[in-house]
């Protein structure tokens, strides 16, 4: 076992050594060559590394949604390039998700799906848990929601544009939001955020978690999915993601990321971030200290990060106008106390944000 930190990952990109390892006496080799094989007869692509089939980890969190991960679970099962190894992670639920996932898995002998419970700990717990049971061993790893569902070739995809982006550690499909109760689907395009994911997250939200296929080693050179942030985790983990190493557009089908409200799916659990009705303060809030945590970091663009800046700010209006509208002061207080810590009470500041294209 061994932790790679994001200095390590920065300083063998800069020096031109793909990210991408393999385990050899206990050191990391760069591999330089990876390659898709495959054969005529139907039976499943193999991602080859340094001559040695590659090992790919899927993690699916789950909490009270018996009906929903079976599908999730389906979706994995049914890809053209089949994971080594499916870890789902019963967050302590108190329905019968456990059994359900038990008996999936007792009818698909042929699939390697293990079932870790443990006590409610929150989604990022779960997914790290999941990771630590396994994820050294493994050359990739995708972490799957249990609410949504991947095309059969996403894994495949993904594979072969990591394939051929060396420097690249994660590859990041396009998703497409349905909701359950009927109303339109929504397509979200990522090609934008392969070439700026910090921007994108702060303009489009997070959320690119399960349609995302990463290096193992660079996910556990982050130190993992944050446990003291409530919700908005992919924007901690996809900001520092981001500083060691590239995005590939995983072009192609899109993953379905399923939406609803109760009473429309009130037997599944609802999503996280509903939770919490000052969802979008705190996200713009964990925008923030993201940023003034790079601050810390050598090598800033200061007129990056003045957009950035300018990003939240709007963020942060667009999350007042909510409060007011819900009739809260003490949360418009709040959003006005961190607009002041970025300095755009201003007039004239104020001005360039409503003019600014979120």
């Amino acid at each position: 076992m061994f932790v790679i930190s994001i200095e390590h990952f920065a300083d063998r990109l800069q020096n031109g050594v793909s990210p991408r390892w393999e385990r050899s006496s206990g050191q990391c080799v760069a591999k330089r060559q990876i390659k898709l094989a495959g054969d005529n007869e139907g039976r499943a692509n193999r991602v080859i590394l340094g001559g040695r089939e590659a090992t790919i980890l899927v993690v699916i969190p789950v909490f009270n949604r018996c009906d929903m991960v079976v599908e999730a679970l389906d979706s994995v099962a049914a890809q053209t390039l089949k994971p080594s190894q499916v870890i789902v992670v019963d967050d302590g639920s108190t329905d019968r998700t456990a059994a359900a996932v038990e008996a999936w898995i007792g009818q698909r002998p042929n699939l390697n799906v293990e079932l870790i419970r443990q006590t409610n700990q929150g989604a990022s717990v779960a997914r790290n848990s999941g990771f630590a049971a396994r994820g050294r061993a493994a050359d990739f790893v995708a972490f799957l929601d249990s609410d949504d569902l991947w095309p059969d070739d996403f894994l495949q995809r993904a594979a072969m544009g990591l394939k051929t982006n060396r420097d690249a550690i994660m590859a990041v499909a396009d998703r497409v939001y349905v909701d359950v109760g009927g109303r339109p689907p929504r397509f979200v395009c990522s090609r934008l955020f392969a070439s700026d994911p910090f921007l994108q997250i702060i303009r489009m939200g997070a959320g690119y978690g399960s349609a995302t296929l990463m290096v193992a080693n660079a996910f556990e050179a982050t130190g993992g999915y944050p446990v003291d942030v409530p919700t908005g985790h992919d924007i901690v983990l996809f900001e520092k993601l981001s500083a060691i190493g590239k995005v590939v557009h995983n072009t192609g089908k899109p993953v379905t990321m399923r939406t609803w409200a109760e009473p429309a799916n009130a037997k599944q659990e609802p999503h996280l971030h509903l939770r919490y009705p000052d969802r979008f303060i705190r996200w713009a809030e964990t925008y923030l200290a993201v940023c003034q945590e790079r601050a810390t970091r050598p090598h800033i663009n200061s007129r990056r990060e003045l957009l950035y800046h300018a990003a939240i700010a709007y963020r942060f209006l667009l999350a007042m106008a909510l409060e007011i509208v819900r009739l809260q002061p003490r949360q418009v207080l709040r959003v006005l106390k961190n607009l002041a810590q970025l300095g755009f009470l201003t007039s004239k500041n104020l001005v360039k944000l409503l003019t600014f294209s979120a």
